[in-house]
């Protein structure tokens, strides 16, 4: 198990005695190995104070690595603004990078009256005068998106974000983060096959127009030198010296002028300090058997995920018509890889492609396939080719704190602890499972809070109530995402409870959260706050009844048009939720599941509600639509739900015709 020590040192001759003692119980948690997060309050910081915290981690190898942040106290209330995720932050040129802002709004009693809501704007900069890209920030001012290509390879950025009160512009803070762009390898590629036969007799070439730069587009500015090895006895370059030219992009072999045996060519593709290389092993036989050309694989990992598949295609040229092929798989602990006409196979005879069964490959392996190609005079040859199944995030766990709380009041932080993957930079996603009654999570039917995040802690959440009869239990998730798009999944588990709320107490409470939210531009604890919501109306009491509690939505129906105004508050919530979320597979099926919450009471819903839950449906699949991100199984069924539920309401109810 990781080791965490905390320790602070004041900037500029400050007192940190309270910020040290409260550092100092951290430190001793779990046994003394220290605790992954800290929280110091305001009041334990002296205004306009500043000093510099530091967290050292070490693993059971004795290996340890510190991270530090400055934190200043400001000596006027101001939002506390933050970006998500390490400082400073990785980044490359291909890749780009979405920057996210959070912010918590100030203690204002003082300049109360000065202000009519507390309405957030949010200015992004870059500050070293580097960046000449777009600062884009979409339907959300919070998130900055820099697209693939605009951050070049190399440099150190300074990207800072000023948040800032709507109605009075003096009252804001800032935050800033540097995103450092890592140069990346450049990638030799051969294509036709790691290992191929060829005949003495041909002529056959080698092709690394494959190779890349992924700071840069496909380019001739990539260096190419070509070596030949002799690695069998009688096999012979020497043919080779004059006959072609080592630093072309394509290597051209002329008909005998190699002699029978094996021979190892690489491949050294450099630009500036950097290089890669690329290896094809060549067998010559005698005579002129068919060639084989064997296209290279799109990616250099793939994920083993259910119903996926990789073709794999060559074609095959001979002197002799009617050559016969065979797909085969070397060593491959998979007996039937391949798919074909339906069904899973050990073989795919007489075609220039085969689909391999990826889902069925066993994830971090590496597997050999073969197309042997034989003419009618018995001549034949085969190449290979490697496929590498990519592992997900794994030795991980998922934390949250506190360990019980109340809906609608206790802020929640899960964390992602502990997890190992080689293919970086890791995302994280975070939200909610459901519980069945004898405790067990439902892992198939999570709702994300939202979209994947470059932190590995979720601070802040509002979780909804857990039922009596699993003990007020709340499942909650971490997926960790590497770059290849592979998610290790962990789960815990927390109590949260309901606090007994008329129905216009719980709809004052909703508001004024769903305000704060909105206002601050946080999509996602939007979303959550709707949640809570709509999970408390079934512990709600009517103003009758005088906070009993646990009536369910029967007892709404007796609230009649409080609860149905209830629900109209919710609803406009989530349309304004809906305004200000990037459009994504996880956010769409966390608003989905909201609005299941809304309608699953036909009988409440007026004809207000089901018009606008309709319109709420078309606009967000118009957009999933046009975005083209496809439609979560999960948010498939969200989306089935709310129509039948809807169809049940008043407004189409044939016996009570409007």
């Amino acid at each position: 198990a990781m080791a965490y020590q905390w320790s602070v040192a004041s900037n500029g001759g400050h007192g940190v005695g309270n910020v040290t003692r409260i550092l100092q119980g951290y430190n001793a948690a779990q046994g003394g190995r220290g605790a992954h997060s800290a929280t110091v309050h305001t009041d334990a910081m002296g205004h306009g104070s500043s000093f510099t915290v530091t967290l050292r981690a070490t693993n059971f190898l004795d290996y340890s690595h510190a991270s530090s942040v400055t934190v200043e106290k400001l000596g006027v209330p101001a939002p506390v603004i933050s970006i998500l995720g390490a400082n400073p932050q990785a980044a490359t040129h291909s890749g780009g990078l979405q920057l996210t802002a959070t912010a918590s709004l100030p203690e204002m009693s003082c300049v109360e009256a000065d202000l009519s809501n507390a309405k957030m704007d949010f200015i992004w900069r870059e500050e070293t005068g580097q960046f000449g890209g777009p600062l884009m920030t979409g339907s959300n001012p919070r998130i900055l998106t820099l697209l693939p290509g605009t951050l070049e390879a190399g440099r150190t950025y300074a990207f800072a974000v000023v948040g800032r009160m709507s109605d009075m512009p003096s009252v804001n803070n800032s935050a800033s983060v540097e995103v450092a762009v890592v140069p990346q390898p450049v990638e030799a590629r051969i294509s036709g096959g790691a290992y191929r036969q060829v005949g003495r007799d041909l002529a056959f070439h080698l092709d690394g127009g494959g190779s890349y730069d992924p700071d840069n587009e496909l380019g001739s500015d990539l260096a190419c030198r070509w070596a030949c090895a002799a690695v069998s006895e009688g096999a012979n370059c020497s043919g080779l010296a004059s006959a072609s030219a080592f630093t072309d992009t394509t290597l051209q072999v002329p008909a005998a002028s190699l002699t029978v045996g094996h021979y190892l060519f690489s491949l050294l593709v450099t630009k500036g300090s950097r290089n890669d290389s690329a290896f094809a092993t060549v067998e010559v036989t005698a005579g002129a058997p068919p060639v084989i050309d064997m296209a290279s694989l799109a990616k250099a990992k793939y994920n083993p995920d259910a119903g996926s598949f990789v073709s794999l295609s060559a074609s095959v040229s001979s002197a002799l018509p009617g050559v016969a092929t065979l797909w085969t798989a070397m060593g491959s602990d998979e007996a039937r890889p391949f798919q074909a006409n339906g069904a899973a196979t050990a073989s795919v005879a007489n075609k220039p492609t085969a689909t391999v069964r990826v889902s069925a490959l066993t994830p971090g392996m590496t597997y050999t396939f073969s197309l042997t190609a034989t003419d009618t005079d018995g001549a034949s040859s085969y190449s290979t080719l490697s496929l590498t199944v990519n592992e997900a995030p794994n030795s991980g766990t998922v934390a949250v704190a506190p360990s019980q709380g109340f809906a609608l009041d206790t802020s929640f932080t899960l964390t992602a602890l502990n997890w190992v993957d080689e293919d970086l930079p890791l995302l994280y996603r975070f939200g909610t499972l459901p519980v069945h009654s004898d405790g067990s999570l439902d892992t198939s039917m999570g709702s994300p809070f939202g979209d994947a995040r470059s932190s590995a802690t979720y601070a802040g959440a509002m979780l909804s109530a857990g039922a009596n009869s699993t003990n007020f239990t709340v499942g909650c998730f971490g997926e960790v995402i590497d770059s290849f798009g592979a998610a290790g999944f962990g789960a815990a588990t927390v109590r949260v409870r309901s606090k007994p709320l008329s129905v216009g107490a719980l709809r004052n409470i909703s508001e004024a959260k769903a305000a704060a939210a909105l206002e601050r531009w946080d999509a996602d604890a939007a979303k959550q706050v709707l949640a809570a919501t709509l999970n408390a109306m079934d512990t709600t009491t009517d103003d009758s009844g005088g906070g009993g509690g646990g009536a369910g939505r029967r007892r709404l129906l007796a609230a009649g048009g409080e609860s149905s105004g209830l629900l109209e508050s919710v609803l406009a919530n989530l349309l304004a939720t809906w305004e200000i979320t990037p459009v994504t597979q996880a956010n769409v099926a966390s608003l989905l599941s909201n609005l299941v919450g809304i309608v699953d009471e036909p009988a409440i819903c007026t004809d207000q509600i089901a018009q606008g839950s309709l319109g709420f449906l078309d606009s967000v699949l118009r957009a999933s639509h046009k975005s083209h991100i496809g439609i979560s199984s999960t948010a498939a069924s969200f989306v089935a739900s709310a129509f039948s539920y809807i169809l049940e309401t008043p407004m189409f109810n044939t016996s009570d015709p409007k």
